[in-house]
């Protein structure tokens, strides 16, 4: 086979990777945020954070108490 009787692959063949590594990319990149905000814990609400702010009230009170040397 010579130089000339040589036939480059179909265009294709150089098309479909370069599509598939792109959709490959973005699929990592949206599946690893989607996993993250999955993973990331959900913040308090009003209501748990207002019973636990007055835990550590009651429990710093206590502390405080204990201290006390009446």
């Amino acid at each position: 086979m010579t130089e000339d009787e040589f036939e480059a692959p179909p265009f294709i063949w150089a098309v479909i990777p370069i599509v598939g590594g792109i959709a490959t990319g973005v699929g990592l990149i949206l599946g690893l945020g989607w996993l993250g905000h999955r993973l990331t814990p959900a913040p308090h609400n009003s209501s748990t954070s207002a019973l636990v702010n007055a835990a550590d009230k009651t429990q710093a009170a206590a502390e405080l108490e204990s201290l006390d040397p009446v």
